[in-house]
């Protein structure tokens, strides 16, 4: 007859992914979820990110005739730049954040098969084309 306390149960974890079905030992398991939560919120700073990306867009093409003549208008596109310039460094934060988790400080975050961080560097090119039609265009 067996008794409970003789009885060791093993410990459940996560499958590795060899797909041979060999647990991962408990520290890894706590990293790896440590870092899939990392990577949730750099998708989340860089969908944000993108979506004030989109909104300067669309505020340049509606207001485009406004900048000028409209202060109103200018100062709300002044307001999205600058939400968009502190999403652009919670981005870059959490890029650096998740490349420390994962032991490996030059990581690229790969998002939509580029590197984000790369990316970042022309997202606001359009800005340029805008600037030139203004100044071309005069007050």
């Amino acid at each position: 007859m067996w008794h409970e306390d003789e009885v060791v149960l093993p410990q459940i974890s996560a499958q590795n992914t060899s797909g041979e079905g060999d647990a991962v030992p408990p520290l890894q398991e706590q990293g790896r979820r440590q870092s899939i939560n990392h990577e949730v919120e750099v998708a989340k700073a860089i969908i944000l990110r993108e979506e004030y990306i989109l909104r300067v867009k669309a505020n340049l093409d509606n207001h485009q005739s406004k900048f000028g003549k409209d202060q109103e208008a200018f100062d709300g596109l002044i307001s999205l730049v600058d939400l968009l310039r502190t999403a652009t460094v919670d981005t870059v934060e959490a890029i650096e954040q998740w490349r420390r988790i994962q032991g490996n400080p030059a990581a690229p975050f790969i998002w939509k098969s580029v590197n984000y961080l790369l990316k970042i560097g022309s997202d606001l090119d359009f800005l340029d084309s805008h600037a030139r039609y203004y100044y071309n265009r005069g007050p």
